[in-house]
């Protein structure tokens, strides 16, 4: 195997992108091939169309990387979120005092044993996709200084573009990738009841970013025009490479945003006022007078249930016990028994509490999350230098992996060796593993 050095280092900042079918050199060009595996020095060996046997290229050689072959789509009822914080989307078979017997689309039946399971979220269906771009500007409408350039949206000096979406449901997800040339000037606009991104009363939000930090306001057409949800005090300096993506969650039913920088949820707020913004318009405006200010890329508006969210972030209670929050956002705590499956196929979970004296039977249909007992040093040696996203949101740490024509080999810290469909994967990153002192890194953001 031949070494191929000195390509351009990865400026991603956090985790590094380190995987796909064409590779962004620094100089401009880029490799084309088949990734064949990756050792945990972080090595990637691959064949490319350039040479006639494997190349060994070292990770922090690479600037960027795209898929030559999307990802699948999986379609699974439940998240687990394991100990170490690995996802892994599947479907619950049974739970017995020892295990979880679950199946999925990219590897099959698995028994995982319940000691290392945190968290199983049930009830997660796919997110239908309102927009993913841009490809072009066709339906969006430009003020003024906005023009197409290489899958972006490049602004050219003061000036607004945007787009109704007329399916935009109650509650969505608005994503995003922004590279800035010097200081960013940028606002956002969404559930717009207008396409005009100058002042006055209208009932909306917008996320702005500038160089002292980032803010989400509420506009408003009553008295007082502007309120302050969710702010970031975080310096545009403090990017390395002058880029970050932005994900804003809004749930208008339960009258809350959440607003997510690099995939780090930064701050969540409440909307105060009674009129909730039912506009379906989002705004791109730039303040900036320079040209080419802003790029803005992989654009992504979907729904979100945002029922799964909620009970990620309640407090679980007791983490020496069980826990089982309903679908209207019970929780209860006790001892997760077992399953078991009636004659239409129909799963339920029986739970104990300590103030009942019979078990419940309670059908996974009626169930929100179930939390797990933590079980004490059962993370040990979890870490991994490598972290590989799954289609559906899910995510797995691996020690080592290789890639066939149609399936991905990896080593599991907690599950051990396992086989998963090559289409499964949409992501690869590696990671340094911090001292047993340190905070653990951030998961990647794989919802995309």
């Amino acid at each position: 195997m031949r070494t191929l050095p000195h390509l351009l280092a990865l400026t991603l900042a956090g985790p590094q992108l380190i995987l796909a079918d064409v590779l962004e050199l620094q100089d401009g060009g880029k490799l084309s091939g088949s990734i064949l595996s990756i050792s945990p020095d972080g090595v990637i060996t691959a064949d490319l169309e350039i040479s006639d046997s494997p190349v060994g290229i070292h990770a922090d050689k690479v600037k960027d990387v795209s898929f030559l072959k999307p990802s699948r789509k999986f379609d699974h009822d439940t998240m687990l979120t394991l100990i170490n914080g690995d996802r892994l989307p599947c479907d619950i078979v049974s739970i017995s005092d020892t295990q979880l017997a679950v199946t999925t689309d990219y590897a099959g039946d698995l028994a995982i044993p319940r000691k290392i399971v945190a968290t199983a979220q049930l009830g997660i269906r796919p997110r239908k996709t309102i927009y993913s771009g841009p490809e072009n500007l066709v339906n969006w409408n430009i003020e003024d200084n906005w023009h197409f350039e290489d899958g972006s949206m490049v602004s050219d000096g003061r000036g607004s573009i945007a787009r109704n979406f007329p399916t935009l449901p109650d509650s969505f997800s608005l994503s995003f990738r922004l590279k800035w040339a010097d200081k960013p000037m940028l606002k956002v606009f969404f559930a717009s009841d207008t396409p005009a991104s100058s002042g006055g009363k209208h009932d909306r939000y917008f996320l702005q970013i500038g160089t002292a930090g980032m803010e989400i306001k509420r506009q408003s057409s009553g008295r007082n025009p502007y309120h302050s949800l969710i702010t970031v005090n975080r310096n545009h300096d403090s990017f390395a490479e002058r880029e970050a993506r932005f994900e804003i969650r809004v749930d208008n039913r339960q009258r809350r945003l959440l607003l997510y920088i690099d995939g780090q949820l930064e701050g969540q707020a409440a909307d105060p006022l009674p009129v909730i913004p039912d506009g379906k318009i989002v705004i791109l405006h730039s303040d900036s007078s320079e040209a080419e200010a802003h790029r803005v890329s992989d654009i992504i508006l979907r729904e979100w249930d945002a029922s799964g969210e909620r009970h990620r972030s309640e407090d679980r209670g007791d983490f020496g016990e069980d826990a089982l929050i309903n679908n209207k956002g019970e929780r209860y705590g006790g001892r997760i028994i077992s399953s078991k499956t009636d004659h239409r196929g129909k799963l339920s979970i029986l739970f104990k509490t300590p103030f009942a004296e019979d078990t419940s039977t309670i059908p996974t249909a009626e169930i929100s999350t179930l939390f797990f007992a933590e079980i004490e040093n059962a993370t040990e040696n979890s870490a991994t230098p490598l972290i590989i996203g799954l289609a559906g949101a899910g995510t797995l740490g691996a020690h080592a992996c290789t890639f066939g024509p149609d399936h991905v080999h990896l080593t599991h810290p907690l599950l051990g060796d396992m086989k998963l469909s090559r289409d499964a994967v949409n992501q690869l990153q590696r990671r340094e593993i911090p001292a047993a002192d340190s905070a653990p890194e951030t998961e990647p953001d794989t919802e995309e």
